[in-house]
Formats: C-alpha cells, sequence, structure tokens
C-alpha cells in the first residue's frame, strides 16, 4: 500500500473549504449549501432588474446582454436564472449556442433540444404527467408530440434482426433511424413546444442564447443572417429569449439587418465591477467557504480589489492570476496571507516576465523595470522622463525605446500634451511584470 500524500489543499490552511478565486460560473440557486450559488453575484441590479421585468412583463420578449470578455456574463445569467425561480419560469442548464456554419435548420434544432430538456424535467417532476392527463382532454396529443418530436431530433432506436444458422435462433441488435431535421423547417415545433410547455400561458420559457465570443467578420456576417433568417420564431408566444455574447454582438449581429433590429431593445451593457464590488464579491467567497470558528484571508479583500484594477475590468483574468499567486505563496507558507505586492512580485516572477521577454529584448526589459517597478500601475510618462529615471542612457536612446516599446505593444498612447507625447503600460499583465503598483 502507498504512504498518504503530504500534499493536502492549500486553502485548509487558511480555514476554507476551497479556492475563494475560483472562476468557474455561479449556479442558479440561493440554497447556501450550493457549491457556488448566486448570492455571491455582487452588482449588476440595474441590469438584473431590466432583463427580469422584461420576461415578467410581456407575452414574450427578446434581450440582448453584452460585456467585454471575463466581465462576469456567464454569471449574470446564473443571477437573473435564480431572481427567476419561483415566477413560473422555465429554463435550462446549458445555452443554445450560435456556430460557426449554423444553418435556420440546425439553429431551430438546438433550441428544441433544450425545449426537450424542460420538458423532460417536467416529466420527472413529482406526479406532473398524472396532474396533465387529468387537467387536459389533450394530454395524449401532448405526449404524442413529445414523442414525435424526440424521433425528428435524435431519432428512433428500433430492433434490426438476422437469423443465425445455429439452435439460438435470432440474433438482434439495436439501430438508430435518424432524425428527420434535413427534411424539416423546425419552425411549428418551437411553437409548438413553447405552447405545450406554457400551460396555456401560465408559465414562461427562458431560452438562452450565446453567441461566439470572438468572431471573424465572415462569422459576425453569418450570425446576423442566421438571426434574420430565424427571426419569426423570437416572436412566438410565451418564449423570452436572452442573447448573450461579448460587445461587438449588438452592431455585427443584431443590427445589421431591420427586420431583426426592430424586435431587439436596446442591449444590456455589462459594464466592470468597481474596486469596491471586487472587494464585496472576495468577502462574500471568503465568509461562504469558511469552515470552522478561524479563517486566515489569502489576501485581504480590499487589496485583491486593488490588483483587480490592473485588469481592466477582467474579472476572469484576475481570478485565475490571484489564485495562482496565492497557491505558490502558499505552498512556501501556508495559511499565511500575501500582501498584493508580494503577489505582483510571485506572479512577475513566475509568468510575466517570460511573457515580457518575448516581446522585447533583455535590455529593454531591465531598463523599463528600472524605470517603472514601483510606481502606479496606471501612471502616464514620456521620453523625458524615462531619461531622468534610467541614468545611464541618452535622451535619443531614451526615444528609441519608447518607439521599440510601442511597437511591440509593451507601451501604449496615452495623450498628448504640447509637444510632449505621454504613454502608459498596454495592459495588467505588463504593469505586474515590471513590477508596478
Amino acid at each position: 500500500m502507498l504512504p498518504p500524500s503530504p500534499i493536502a489543499s492549500v486553502w485548509t490552511a487558511y480555514g476554507l473549504s476551497d479556492d475563494p478565486f475560483f472562476q468557474m460560473p455561479l449556479e442558479p440557486s440561493h440554497d447556501p449549501s450550493a457549491d457556488r450559488p448566486a448570492t455571491l453575484h455582487v452588482g449588476r441590479q440595474r441590469e438584473l432588474d431590466i432583463v427580469a421585468s422584461r420576461v415578467l412583463s410581456d407575452a414574450n420578449s427578446r434581450s440582448l446582454v453584452h460585456g467585454a470578455a471575463g466581465v462576469g456574463k456567464t454569471s449574470f445569467v446564473a443571477k437573473l436564472k435564480a431572481l427567476l425561480l419561483g415566477h413560473h419560469v422555465l429554463m435550462h442548464a446549458e445555452p443554445v449556442r450560435v456556430q460557426e456554419g449554423m444553418t435556420p435548420r440546425h439553429f431551430l434544432a438546438e433550441v428544441l433540444k433544450v425545449l426537450l430538456q424542460i420538458h423532460a424535467t417536467e416529466v420527472a417532476g413529482k406526479g406532473w404527467m398524472d396532474d396533465m392527463t387529468a387537467r387536459f382532454k389533450g394530454a395524449k396529443t401532448e405526449q404524442e408530440f413529445w414523442t414525435r418530436l424526440r424521433c425528428i431530433i435524435y431519432g428512433e432506436d428500433t430492433q434490426g434482426g438476422g437469423a443465425s444458422a445455429g439452435f439460438l435462433g435470432g440474433q438482434y441488435q439495436p439501430v438508430r433511424i435518424a432524425g428527420e431535421i434535413p427534411d424539416m423547417s423546425l419552425f411549428d415545433e418551437v411553437k409548438h413546444a413553447l405552447a405545450f410547455l406554457s400551460r396555456g400561458g401560465q408559465r414562461r420559457i427562458l431560452i438562452h442564447v450565446n453567441t461566439l465570443e470572438s468572431m471573424a467578420d465572415e462569422n459576425m456576417s453569418a450570425a446576423a443572417r442566421l438571426m434574420s433568417q430565424v427571426r419569426d420564431v423570437f416572436l412566438a408566444p410565451h418564449g423570452h429569449w436572452l442573447f448573450v455574447g461579448t460587445t461587438e454582438i449588438e452592431d455585427g449581429i443584431f443590427r445589421v439587418h431591420s427586420q431583426v433590429s426592430s424586435i431587439i431593445p436596446p442591449a444590456t451593457a455589462l459594464e466592470a465591477l468597481s474596486v469596491e464590488e471586487v472587494t464585496d464579491l472576495i468577502r462574500r467567497r471568503y465568509k461562504h467557504l469558511q469552515r470552522g470558528l478561524k479563517m486566515v484571508e489569502p489576501i485581504q479583500a480590499e487589496e485583491a480589489g486593488f490588483l483587480f484594477a490592473r485588469y481592466l475590468g477582467d474579472l476572469r483574468k484576475f481570478l485565475t492570476l490571484t489564485s495562482e499567486g496565492v497557491r505558490q505563496h502558499a505552498l512556501r507558507r501556508p495559511g499565511e496571507q500575501i500582501t498584493m505586492y508580494e503577489l505582483i512580485a510571485s506572479l512577475a516572477e513566475h509568468h510575466f516576465r517570460q511573457s515580457l521577454l518575448k516581446r522585447v529584448s533583455h535590455e529593454d526589459a531591465a531598463n523599463m523595470r528600472t524605470a517603472l517597478a514601483g510606481e502606479r500601475f496606471d501612471m502616464e510618462f514620456h521620453a523625458a522622463e524615462l531619461k531622468r529615471r534610467i541614468q545611464t542612457i541618452s535622451q535619443p536612446t531614451a526615444s528609441a525605446l519608447i518607439r521599440r516599446c510601442e511597437a511591440a505593444g509593451v507601451i501604449a498612447f496615452a495623450r498628448k500634451q504640447g509637444r510632449s507625447v505621454f504613454y502608459r503600460v498596454a495592459d495588467g499583465d505588463i504593469a505586474v511584470a515590471l513590477e508596478m503598483r
């Protein structure tokens, strides 16, 4: 028998049951025993109210939610679903995804798959079919519809047989009959499915559609054309469509064709969380994951908020890198709190310095670090300032350093004042690599 491994969760030493910097989306549940309940969501109440009121007020609706990559769109959807629980809104777990080369028939087939999932959940519910049979004379017709729909989308299993020469008789194996998608438009099937699920308008169905995070221009045009081709299904009663994607989807997909634009209200934009909101987010996670009476914050929630400001609203990236930095620290000093500056130094050493050296030479990286280490991550500077800070170089050399770093994407133009051109570091990764604060 192998001896037990000495490696344990680094979070146990902090009095936590798991990683408080997890990047998985929240769950659409307010149950405090859930791993990642929607109660951990912070901010964006106005945006939540806008979409939720549309779903709960109208016979059918369409909502467009967009935001930069990593801003927290998936967790926003989870919080929205949690808010809608108890309001007779039916929902599904995984979104319908707009895919490259998707045809109208295939898009509607994906929609029908989630409607079939919702129906299957309903059937599995306590006594639902008995209740339906008692209340609706057309229950048999409905059951036939769902059976037929499953065959259309997934095909059906039957038995194919062949005689054998032995005494064992016939040998049989299951045969799958292909679905009928290529021969059907599926518009009517979606409308009928929504009608049955709504129970005569008593319930609403939320259909969550995700577009690709990053689309080439030709894929964006194809997605815009797809939305125009299936436009009428978005008007079917009882269906509430939630389209989620990055910031370019509004103009690139939903405002291209007038017949689509006319039925899509202005997008609900998810802006970056504030430093205060991220501080609250981290506090909530610490509290939720605390096990026992004593808990040490791996990094103070306030300092985590200040660190987040470097990542220009990319919550996912901030959480990923903070988790990695704390883990490295905890392996050396288990259960000991790390400061923001220690975390930045650790990340710079293990990750970002090598990334920086892929863009510029060792000499240029060393000069930029001499000039900017310890300064605020959002400071602005010009060539004369670099020359003053790097005393070993001349003014022409400082200007050449600026040009090389700008071309390599290490720094970016900030503003011009008189004859002076000011620059800033291009992103949070570079600021961490240079150990800016």
